[in-house]
């Protein structure tokens, strides 16, 4: 075997190793069907879950709340319901659970860390640009707030809800709930390129992403 044909065989198992481990699963409670990826050892929701519970709603910016609504993906920029903390605590299906701290913290790092973990698990279109001051430049520069998607998650810019009445941060933020002792905790994605662990979550309500167990 040549060199230039080991560089190539080399160079292609790279590119296999590196794609996002793409799948699918199947919610057997209302049929729906979600895209999955596996992100180091955790195989996670590649889209946000839309099983109707009570305290779960449809994202809406003038606050009329779409209980009754069989699918929340019928809205424009919309992706999945979003929850209470008790209603998120049994949504998930059967052999799916909501992510702990330390499953997102896991997350963060096999996505390089929190200083990048946020632009590499972000979808590449509908999150809205932001300034920042630029130290070198002395000014203000616009700065494109979509994500580069590197491993298939493609969290969208869903916004949250509080106190089951006020819509908020369409396009620029998401939350995701996650199982933590203070009931109150959850995992944020904004315009910047940063992941947060956030705290102060409780009277909100977000989307829930669901890991395999």
């Amino acid at each position: 075997m040549t060199k230039n044909v080991v560089l190539l065989v080399l160079m292609v198992t790279f590119v296999v190793l590196a794609a996002p481990q793409m799948g699918s699963m199947t919610d057997s409670r209302d049929g729906k069907t979600y895209k999955t990826v596996k992100i180091g050892n955790q195989v996670w929701m590649a889209e946000n879950l839309d099983f109707e519970t009570k305290h779960s709603y449809c994202y809406d910016a003038e606050g009329e709340r779409y209980k009754k609504q069989p699918s929340c993906n019928d809205k424009k920029f919309v992706s999945g319901r979003l929850y209470t903390y008790d209603a998120a605590k049994g949504a998930c299906p059967s052999g799916w659970h909501l992510p702990t701290i330390a499953e997102f913290e896991t997350l963060i790092q096999s996505a390089g860390g929190k200083e990048k973990a946020g632009k590499r698990l972000k979808s590449t279109t509908e999150w809205y640009s932001y300034d920042y001051w630029d130290d070198d430049e002395e000014e203000n520069v616009t700065k494109d707030g979509n994500g580069s998607d590197d491993y298939g998650f493609s969290a969208k810019p869903v916004g949250y809800s509080h106190d089951e009445t006020y819509y908020g941060d369409l396009n620029k933020e998401t939350y995701f709930w996650c199982v933590s002792e203070m009931e109150d905790e959850c995992f944020n994605l904004g315009r910047e390129e940063e992941a947060f662990l956030l705290q102060r979550c409780r009277n909100y309500q977000n989307s829930i992403r669901c890991v395999k167990d």
